[in-house]
């Protein structure tokens, strides 16, 4: 039943998001439930008519004025402030109680000794409807119990001993019992929010799997880039929506000897060392390398022109060919095709084909060189 109060050992940011679970979840649903308490607390005007000759003017102006303050400050607490609810809750059942004392003060100095009991609906409302924490409750029931001692007790004892015990032992029950129903009601507040932090906690960490997942399904194992899937699912849907892109095919020259000669492990390092290249130059640039397959790779360039493109692809190209493959002491080279969209109309399979079509041509053309698509 105290688990809840495990909580102050906690810190500092799991106090936070207790208390804010508390104010967003707990105590702004039920706000409605304190203005409810208006017209209840406005209804006892009637009352007061019966029980009051003198000063029965400025009690309805006490219960006016409280009962409008109160409407005002919990709808803008409630509006903009939330997080001070619990405060503007115990000043209007603090308010409340206080101008009850008030008046069932008020009647005993006109002989009334039995318009005393209304604060016994603010215990009522505090053990039942409010939602405020545990410790803000029990410090307000104890200021009312006393109040009540101090004020009332003393007056109707003298006027009625055996009653007023009576009374007094009614009060006290109520106040005990005001307190558990106010420590289940934080204890199991805290048991839900646990709960709620177990829900969070599940959605996010399936959130984040998720995200690694999709990450993982549009990366390409080998050498960290993209993947076909990411290509044509994400890179072919941003080419077609712009007006102007380059697109470069690459391709490791002479690979296939590469791997007879010194082995798929050996091939597998070219295969990581061009991809890490082409991070590079994409990082510093406006855009995103594919492995299209095999020792294929393409390179989207958005808001690039031919010159442009020509200039990147060109240091592409560079860099790849001052590699020196240690222990077999061998060089690499790669061709590239350059495909450019000028024209909305021009869609990613065209352009994927263009690149192609230049990519054969340098191949064609001698190999480890950079060859445009020409219509």
């Amino acid at each position: 039943m105290f688990d809840h109060l495990k909580n102050i050992r906690q810190s500092k940011f799991t106090n936070w998001r207790y208390a804010h679970y508390q104010i967003y979840q707990i105590m702004l649903p039920y706000s409605p439930f304190l203005l409810s308490v208006i017209p209840v607390y406005l209804l006892f005007i009637i009352a007061d008519i019966d029980h009051l000759q003198q000063g029965l003017a400025t009690v309805i102006a006490i219960r006016l004025m409280l009962s409008i303050s109160a409407v005002v400050m919990l709808v803008v607490l409630i509006k903009y402030k939330p997080k001070y609810l619990a405060m503007g809750e115990m000043i209007l059942v603090l308010g409340v109680y206080f101008s009850l004392i008030y008046i069932g003060d008020l009647a005993i100095s006109q002989g009334d000794y039995y318009y005393q009991s209304g604060g016994i609906l603010v215990f009522f409302y505090l053990a039942a409807l409010s939602r405020m924490p545990f410790i803000i409750s029990s410090i307000m029931a104890t200021i009312m119990i006393v109040a009540y001692s101090v004020v009332l007790f003393p007056a109707k004892y003298q006027f009625n001993a055996a009653a007023e015990i009576d009374a007094l032992s009614i009060h006290l029950a109520l106040y005990l019992v005001t307190i558990m129903a106010c420590l289940r009601r934080d204890t199991e507040t805290y048991r839900s929010y646990v709960q709620y932090r177990k829900i969070r906690n599940q959605q996010l960490a399936l959130k984040k799997n998720q995200t690694i997942l999709s990450i993982q399904n549009q990366t390409d194992s080998l050498t960290g880039v993209k993947n076909r899937l990411y290509l044509s699912g994400t890179v072919f849907h941003q080419i077609n929506s712009q007006t102007q892109c380059a697109v470069l095919m690459l391709d490791i020259d002479n690979f296939k000897s590469i791997n007879d000669t010194y082995g798929h492990p050996v091939g597998d390092k070219v295969i990581k060392v061009v991809a890490s290249v082409l991070k590079h130059v994409c990082a510093n640039e406006n855009g995103v390398a594919v492995r299209y397959g095999g020792e294929e790779f393409v390179v989207v360039l958005f808001e690039y022109s031919l010159d442009d493109a020509q200039q990147v692809a060109e240091d592409i190209r560079a860099q790849v060919e001052k590699w020196l493959f240690a222990p077999e002491q061998f060089k690499v080279t790669i061709s590239i095709g350059i495909a450019v969209k000028q024209l909305t109309d021009t869609q990613h399979y065209q352009l994927i084909e263009q690149a192609d079509a230049a990519l054969y041509q340098a191949k064609k053309a001698g190999k480890n060189q950079v060859c445009h698509y020409q219509r």
